[in-house]
């Protein structure tokens, strides 16, 4: 989650959403998401399954839900959001849906939900 608190990062990606404009790049985009995107998070929960920080029952389902939700449910262009405090109660929702199936990924008490609301805010402005 690091790219996403790069302000650097996130214009180049905000700079790029109008590309998913086109049908073929949107489905590649959504075959990376399904494959690429879960099988990376699906690797991080196992893990986390192994060194005792995740405890979920359904690690491929976690990882397919985070990949979907992170991918397309948090980004401007699909589920458009235009003030900053919209982002934060989403980004507050995704942690909590994770810390129910046992993958916490986002420190409630500390300002990971604030920086990454500021980096999928980004998304959202218009090009200069």
């Amino acid at each position: 989650m690091m790219q996403i608190t790069d302000t650097e990062h996130m214009t180049l990606m905000r700079d790029a959403f109008p590309l998913l404009n086109d049908p073929k790049i949107l489905a590649e985009n959504l075959r990376i998401w399904r494959t690429d995107s879960t099988k990376i998070a699906y690797d991080f929960i196992q893990e986390g399954l192994k060194d005792g920080s995740t405890t979920t029952e359904y690690p491929q389902e976690a990882a397919e839900l985070f990949s979907l939700l992170f991918n397309y449910w948090l980004a401007p262009n699909f589920y458009p959001i235009t003030a900053l405090r919209e982002f934060k109660h989403r980004i507050h929702c995704l942690g909590l849906i994770m810390d129910s199936l046992g993958v916490p990924l986002i420190d409630h008490d500390s300002d990971m939900e604030d920086r990454l609301a500021e980096g999928f805010f980004l998304l959202a402005s218009n090009p200069q």
